[in-house]
């Protein structure tokens, strides 16, 4: 049998700044790499950044906890450099506050709806007070650029975040993540790995006491029990190597079928609460006659990154370690072809054991994988009155064309025993989790830095236990509303179902847990009390918030146009009522209180903050006065017809076929129609008659290879936006989705990582009205100054104002179909560059989007 363990993963976030009176922070709840924060040069090769400061305090009170990092840079270099900095948060953690010094003062922000505060931010920029801007890319990172750092010049951040802990098998387990998942570009210049001062605080505070603490990640640091509900915990070093996670566990008295109660309320009527309810880990393991075990293992191209495949042998040697008596394995290698260790799993003897090490051994990853045919064959190993356990590892970069026939396969795999899928990065979202999750499988991270067999006594657990599905909520006593998360998932015994909500009234309170185990009915049922009034609770009403907001996003994408907005806006008002940077909010840093005054934006994040630390109820009183104010502000908003933009999920698209010949690109809205009548330009193509066809040979498949990959350009400083949005999949026409460019000749370039096959490029400019822009080509080499083997794809330049060339392609109006460039033939190259030089509308460049369409390697 397989044996248990405890699981993590830490999400990062990325962002955009530079030095000025203003920086607004898109901070989004979803998503993640793992990673503390780190720092390093981005203009111009050889930079050095060093970190003379990384501290952390963690203050953890019954399973919430609240850590604080600081950091301090210098710039080791004798010029002027911009610097990128890149911090993580865990999975479902929440930023609570984000502060840096830039010229030595010290830059504190509030959370505004997103859209204004884009104008907000915009409106900086006439009187040359360069605002900063950090926003959310879609793989989950967020990177603030910093600019200027002053030759040898130190810059400071902090920041604060709340995470609700996981409890299993008797601990809780708190990670602070260290990995650093940065671009490639920017290794050979990071001098930023280790700190020349680290220090790390644990306090830990539980009702229940705690029994034992140790950390298995760094054993030097110092463990001291304060009392029995209260122990700490630090490490303090020079020159301390930031290269692994920091990881400390805990066990308490919590006993199984005990509810927790947990409120926080002033003299308001509706208070808030959490509450929490061990399973029993009473549901043995199935009997000593074993099961089949079928390990997936995902060898595509893609799984060479970041020592991905390395990883994942890694892992499965650890779980074949914990085969026991009357288990039997196989092992399915899944790339263009799949290979087979065994035709049907075998006993799991020494020698299959031996057999499957030098298996492992020759995988090399290489070409693509579809990952349906692949499931099929992993379910055709199942044996008459043998239970069949799954375990798919892979980085979640598949190749299907509907996701439809991969999820009966998932769902079937669940059906005929257990699956879990362990993907190797720390991205949460992702097509094949959200299948495996749908169909109450189980997904366990392996991002880089955790360890092979940590990870595999965690997936062990769930492969040895039945979970408790189709689970639900019944409340008797109090009167409970807006409990969340609305939709549970999969518990299995020896965890912790927790829980938040609002109430009214006080007195003792009954949870019922109902659902199916073991294909039985399953009843839990537990009494506690909920306070009247308690104020030492304050981050319970925060973490409600978070996870509610959470609900209110996932609600968001199923509904219509009016019944989405009014979901948009309940969820802009949590995230400015509690502070929370959500897909809709963002924050706001500005110079000072007038700043913040003149924008009527009230300062309740910094009360927030002092009730987190004080909890006394004059703060509570002055915050909830201050929230009727930014209440009324968000109505007066929505009243006034104010559209919410629904944020586009932007997965990596995958290889499509061109059913008949034709393939339909995802465009987005149509913001105006038709030729502007005022439009004067020279060799302007008419209006197409009927909607635009792209004709590829039959049973060709393509994909876009531009997506979230490396944007350089002839203005390093764009005036609006940053590079990165032109590869972000976003090709919506409104605020924050276009990048603006300088005046004149100006070129964007696209490295697409390596040579593609490429059909034809799709690009946008600004749809948003009617533009004509000049002097448009586009080019692809493999030279990345394309000074040689140089491309044209098409020109428009007519009277070769530009100097490459008279062109022959006409002008057009930029419209949301965005302009096709499809060669004749296919085109080899690794980069794609577009030149463009004003409009008919001013003399400045745009870019929304730039999807460069290339066929799969032969």
């Amino acid at each position: 049998m397989l044996s248990g363990g405890w699981s993590r993963c830490a999400r990062v976030v990325r962002a955009v700044t530079r030095t000025g009176a203003a920086v607004v922070m898109a901070l989004f709840l979803a998503r993640p790499a793992d990673g503390a924060g780190t720092m390093w040069v981005t203009n111009g090769p050889g930079g050095r950044v060093a970190i003379r400061e990384h501290s952390v305090r963690v203050e953890v009170q019954d399973g919430i906890a609240v850590t604080e990092v600081l950091q301090v840079f210098q710039n080791l270099e004798d010029r002027v450099v911009e610097a990128m900095y890149r911090f993580a948060l865990p999975q479902g953690a929440s930023l609570a506050d984000f502060t840096m010094w830039i010229n030595g003062k010290e830059m504190v922000g509030e959370v505004v709806e997103r859209r204004r505060a884009r104008q907000i931010y915009d409106s900086y920029k006439p009187v040359v007070r360069d605002p900063g801007l950090v926003e959310k890319t879609d793989d989950g990172a967020f990177e603030m650029r910093i600019f200027p750092v002053n030759p040898k010049a130190t810059q400071k951040v902090r920041l604060r975040y709340y995470e609700e802990l996981p409890f299993r098998r008797g601990r809780y387990t708190y990670v602070y993540p260290l990995h650093v998942d940065m671009p490639r570009q920017w290794w050979p210049q990071h001098d930023a790995n280790r700190a020349e001062r680290f220090s790390l605080r644990l306090h830990v505070h539980s009702a229940l006491g705690v029994a034992s603490m140790r950390s298995e990640s760094h054993p030097p640091l110092k463990i001291e029990r304060r009392s029995d509900v209260y122990w700490r915990a630090g490490l303090e070093s020079a020159n301390q190597s930031l290269e692994q996670d920091v990881a400390v566990s805990w066990t308490t008295a919590r006993r199984p079928g005990v509810l927790e109660l947990y409120g926080s309320r002033g003299d308001e009527k509706t208070g808030t609460f959490r509450a929490v309810l061990t399973l029993g880990d009473d549901v043995r393991p199935d009997p000593a006659d074993g099961q089949d075990y079928v390990f997936v293992l995902d060898v595509s191209g893609s799984m060479k990154d970041d020592a991905r495949l390395e990883r994942a042998r890694e892992l499965l040697t650890a779980l074949l370690g914990r085969l026991g008596p009357g288990d039997r394995f196989t092992i399915l290698a899944a790339g263009p072809t799949e290979r087979r260790l065994f035709e049907m799993p075998a006993p799991a003897d020494e020698a299959a054991l031996a057999k499957a090490k030098e298996f492992l051994s020759t995988l090399r990853p290489g070409g693509s994988v579809i990952m349906e045919p692949i499931l099929a064959s992993a379910l055709s190993l199942r044996q008459a009155g043998r239970p069949l356990a799954a375990v798919l590892i892979s980085d979640g970069i598949l190749d299907f064309d509907d996701p439809g026939p991969l999820g009966r396969r998932v769902g079937e795999l669940v059906s005929a025993g257990r699956l879990v899928y362990v993907p190797l990065t720390c991205r949460v979202e992702g097509t094949l989790t959200d299948l495996v999750r749908q169909s109450l499988g189980w997904v366990e991270h392996l991002p880089p830095g955790r360890h092979g067999d940590e990870a595999a006594g965690a997936v062990a657990y769930r492969l040895a236990r039945p979970a408790v599905v189709e689970p639900r909520l019944e409340w008797d006593g109090a009167e409970i509303t807006d409990v969340t998360p609305a939709n549970l998932r999969g518990l299995w015994p020896g965890e912790t179902i927790s829980v938040y909500g609002r109430y009214r009234g006080s007195g003792r309170v009954t949870m019922r847990l109902r659902g199916r185990l073991g294909g039985r009915e399953f009843l839990r049922e537990a009494t506690a009390a909920l306070p009247e009034c308690d104020l030492s609770k304050g981050k319970i009403e925060r973490m409600w918030a978070t996870r509610r907001v959470e609900d209110l996003v996932e609600l968001s994408r199923t509904q219509k146009e009016q019944a989405q907005q009014e979901t948009l806006w309940r969820i802009v008002r949590l995230g400015e009522l509690h502070s929370i940077a959500t897909d809709y909010t963002s924050f706001l840093v500005l110079e000072n209180d007038a700043e913040f005054r003149k924008w009527q934006i009230e300062r309740t994040n910094a009360l927030r903050t002092a009730w987190d630390r004080e909890g006394d109820l004059e703060t509570r009183q002055r915050l909830a006065a201050l929230r009727e104010g930014v209440e009324a502000m968000s109505d007066r908003q929505r009243r006034d017809g104010v559209r919410i933009e629904p944020r586009r999920d932007t997965a990596a698209p995958a290889w499509a076929n061109t059913a008949g010949g034709e393939f339909k690109p995802e465009l987005p809205r149509p913001l105006f129609s038709g030729t502007p009548r005022n439009i004067r330009a020279k060799n302007l193509r008419p209006p197409r008659v009927g909607p635009r066809r792209i004709v590829l040979p039959e049973g060709v498949r393509v994909k876009n290879v531009a997506f979230r990959k490396g944007v350089t350009s002839s203005d390093t400083e764009p005036i609006i936006g940053d590079l990165a949005q032109i590869t972000d999949g976003d090709k919506e026409g409104i605020d924050g989705s276009y990048v603006e460019l300088s005046p004149g000749r100006q070129w964007v370039q696209i490295d697409l990582g390596e040579e593609h096959v490429i059909r034809f490029i799709l690009f946008w400019q600004y749809h948003r009205e009617g533009r004509v822009y000049r002097d448009v080509i586009v080019q692809v080499s493999n030279d990345p100054d394309f000074v040689k083997g140089v491309v044209t794809l098409f020109n428009n330049d007519y009277d070769n104002s530009s100097g490459l060339g008279v062109g022959k392609d006409l002008q057009y109006v930029d419209s949301f179909e965005g302009e096709l460039v499809m060669p004749p033939r296919p085109v080899i190259g690794r980069y794609v560059r577009l030149w463009s030089n004003g409009n008919t509308s001013n003399d400045m460049n745009h870019y929304t989007e730039v999807e460069v369409y290339a066929s799969p390697p032969e």
